[in-house]
């Protein structure tokens, strides 16, 4: 039986990051057994013939994975915390129908932290043109209602096939994490992967922030925390106040905790 490790994001979670460590490592991970397929670095193709039920391609897609010698692949896209009901019902359908064994892999990040990342992302494409209190009052975060996001995985997939890692509380870092979370044990074995920093995704200084906010004309202030936030301390605790339950839920239900985060 084939193994597919599905990493689905969610997004500000260091997914681009994992996807380049996987694609760097390909030929040791194929020495260990393991297939990261495909030479883009990610998955979002085979994420949109999954949304799309595309069931012609994706029997297709993963008929010609079966071809091929490795018993365990991994594949990524944070588009995946998109996905339905419906989507992920039908993917299970088509997975268990080809008799693939399957391991959801997934981070979380606390919430006032992912919206602070999701505003820098857009400010630093040019992407919006309005501060981040503002952008926090129009929106509504659905996606990171994670309770909701979760049942609709584990209902599915159950809950023992999925690996819930929370992003700023990683031990060993974001890619050993990922690589204990896809089943390596041993630090020798973890130690003899290729690890580099991914500068391109990395958080702009607060000068840098300062100067994305000047050059789009947006007001807005930085806040001394252990590090700079554009987010206060107590608009931070307002937001977390909104998903307050539903993260009371995941850790009650999920982690067999008091508190999530």
């Amino acid at each position: 039986m084939k193994t597919l490790y599905l990493h689905i994001g969610q997004h500000k979670t260091g997914s681009t990051s994992i996807q380049s460590f996987c694609k760097r490592n390909k030929k040791l991970f194929n020495k260990m057994g393991y297939e990261y397929p495909g030479n883009k670095g990610h998955h979002h193709g085979f994420y949109k013939t999954v949304v799309n039920e595309d069931n012609f391609n994706i029997v297709a897609y993963l008929k010609k994975l079966e071809k091929q010698k490795f018993e365990k692949f991994i594949l990524s896209s944070e588009g995946f915390c998109k996905c339905s009901r419906n989507n992920i019902e039908n993917l299970a359908s088509v997975l268990k129908r080809l008799k693939w064994d399957v391991q959801i892999v997934v981070y979380l990040r606390r919430q006032d932290k992912a919206i602070e990342s999701i505003y820098t992302q857009m400010l630093k494409n040019q992407k919006i043109k309005i501060s981040i209190d503002e952008y926090v009052k129009r929106s509504k975060f659905k996606n990171l209602q994670y309770g909701k996001f979760l049942d609709s995985w584990s209902e599915v997939f159950g809950k023992e096939n999925i690996k819930i890692l929370l992003f700023d509380k990683v031990k060993l870092g974001l890619l050993k994490s990922f690589l204990r979370s896809i089943g390596f044990k041993k630090r020798e074995r973890m130690d003899q992967f290729t690890y580099l920093k991914n500068k391109k995704n990395a958080k702009p200084s607060a000068v840098e922030i300062k100067n994305l906010l000047k050059t789009n004309g947006i007001a807005g202030e930085i806040y001394k925390q252990v590090s700079y936030s554009l987010i206060s301390p107590q608009d931070a605790a307002l937001i977390l106040k909104k998903f307050e339950e539903e993260n009371r839920y995941v850790a009650k239900t999920y982690f067999n905790s008091a508190n999530l985060f």
